[in-house]
């Protein structure tokens, strides 16, 4: 950036004097237990706070090569924040490889003719299972609070409810 007059060379080598060099998270797995319960913890939801990280098996994301890095981890967490606690304890390994297939189709999706018109035929079905299923999960982590459900899934309650609607989800379900 300095280079291209794009960044102060004087500020640049002021701040420069300490070189902090971090090295990727695939090269210090030793972090991941504690940053995944740094994540649950600073995510709030209900459902994060009450799951003991050291009861999981974490060896699906120790043996992850993780191409995104902190950032990444943190969106995992974020996800398994829409579970109910029993199903993160029974089916952790799924849950984190469904994460993962989610992750490498975005980045990597090169399709030929007939591929293309199969994803597009399903697109919109697709589309409609994975939003009641995370809206499911919320309900169940908020115990059918709508209001806390929005907020877990961060969208706006009167977006949350005309969701719930046109997937005809019963509320009933979820509050105890």
């Amino acid at each position: 950036m300095v280079d291209k007059n794009e960044f102060s060379p004087d500020l640049f080598y002021r701040i420069s004097v300490f070189k902090i060099t971090i090295p990727p998270l695939r090269e210090r797995k030793e972090d991941i237990p504690l940053l995944l319960e740094h994540f649950m913890k600073r995510n709030g939801a209900p459902v994060v706070s009450r799951l003991k990280p050291g009861k999981l098996d974490l060896s699906p994301l120790l043996d992850y090569d993780w191409k995104g890095n902190v950032r990444e981890l943190r969106n995992f967490t974020e996800k398994l924040a829409l579970y109910p606690v029993s199903e993160i304890y029974e089916n952790f390994e799924n849950i984190f490889s469904d994460f993962v297939n989610i992750s490498l189709e975005k980045n990597s999706r090169v399709d030929t003719g007939s591929e293309i018109q199969q994803e597009t035929e399903s697109f919109d079905f697709k589309i409609c299972k994975y939003e009641t299923e995370l809206i499911i999960g919320a309900l169940k982590n908020s115990i059918g609070n709508v209001n806390l459900a929005a907020r877990l899934l961060r969208l706006k309650p009167s977006t949350l409810r005309d969701k719930i609607k046109k997937y005809r989800i019963d509320l009933g379900k979820y509050k105890h």
